[in-house]
């Protein structure tokens, strides 16, 4: 055991010797009157010596690379950004905005922030095409990309791979929520796209999924499938309002024709009319206030009350009017009777 030590011992003294060999002739060459440099450190002369300097060596190393995997921690699943030439990037299977977004003024004040900063600060979010080395669809980040192609700038991205349709689908629902952008109209095409992919079932499993009432739903799809002539009628599509939706869809649905003729008229008009005042002059006919008829008793107060609209018929009677057995057979008489009339050729 004492020749080994003795080995080692002799083995650092070697090396030691000509470190401090160095040390005196740099001594030497800075000639007289130089200030000496600092004594280097007491080297360990024996080797168990030896053997705790490297064991306090190994602890301030094992020590620094704890500290470097605490700060990877923070980059783990991190994905690396590119610059991508925006005409590589296709709309993707998915693609909600009106070609209304990428015009007016407020587009023009976005695509000159852009400009500012010389291109997006924040990544937009891309899927690589299966088996194509250039192609991209298109997550979300579409009005980014598109002021950089309009800019002449390359677009900042990260890229992921094997993204399925329901995963990109999702990511570009959540990322809008959380912005104010897109208008009642665009997101009912998201929903209304992600139904005809076959992603859900019904508008109710789609609510569910995203965590929105089904009755919100509902109104975004129905804005989403009203007819070209209609949406064209307003100023902007991206100005209907969802609280319309009902309304418009219901005036659809009793007076086609009717409200193809009106948005005809609104078109027209265009410029001149206000979203809201399109909306009223479409739906005219549907909210219009029913007819009321009263019948006047002997003494002059009203015993009955008809009130009546395109499709519906209501009779009220007064307390000293009841409906009789007989009343009610007369009524459906008329009816009967209009119901054979209708059925003649």
């Amino acid at each position: 055991m004492k020749d080994r030590i003795a080995q080692a011992t002799a083995a650092v003294e070697k090396i030691q010797t000509p470190a401090a060999s160095v040390a005196a002739a740099a001594a030497s060459d800075a000639g007289p009157g130089a200030t000496s440099a600092a004594p280097a450190p007491q080297q360990p002369r024996t080797a168990p010596g030896t053997l705790l300097a490297m064991m306090g060596v190994q602890k301030d190393t094992e020590r620094e690379l704890a500290s470097l995997r605490k700060q990877l921690e923070k980059w783990v699943g991190a994905q690396p950004t590119l610059s991508l030439d925006p005409l590589q990037i296709g709309p993707g299977p998915f693609h909600n905005r009106d070609a209304e977004t990428f015009e007016g003024s407020e587009w023009e004040e976005f695509k000159a922030t852009i400009e500012k900063t010389r291109g997006n600060v924040q990544p937009i979010l891309v899927r690589a095409r299966d088996g194509q080395n250039d192609g991209y669809d298109m997550v979300f980040g579409r009005r980014r990309t598109r002021a950089c192609a309009e800019l002449g700038l390359k677009v900042l991205a990260v890229v992921v791979t094997g993204m399925s349709d329901m995963a990109l689908w999702e990511a570009m629902e959540y990322e809008n929520a959380g912005r104010a952008n897109p208008s009642p109209y665009e997101q009912g095409r998201s929903y209304k796209l992600a139904l005809d992919a076959g992603l859900f079932s019904s508008p109710t499993a789609l609510a569910h999924r995203i965590g929105k009432d089904k009755g919100l739903v509902r109104r975004y799809l129905l804005l989403a499938t009203l007819p070209a002539e209609v949406l064209e009628a307003f100023p902007t599509k991206r100005s209907i309002q969802k609280s319309w939706a009902e309304k418009l869809a219901d005036a659809v649905q009793k007076d086609p024709d009717g409200i193809r003729q009106r948005a005809q008229a609104a078109r027209e008009e265009r410029g001149r009319l206000s979203a809201r005042e399109v909306f009223e002059a479409l739906t005219e006919t549907a909210n219009e206030r029913p007819q009321r008829i009263e019948i006047e008793g002997h003494n002059g107060r009203p015993i009955a009350t008809i009130e009546c609209a395109d499709r519906w018929l209501s009779v009220k009677t007064s307390k000293a009017m009841k409906l009789s057995p007989r009343l009610i057979e007369a009524i459906q008489g008329l009816l009967e009777k209009e119901r054979d009339r209708l059925k003649k050729p």
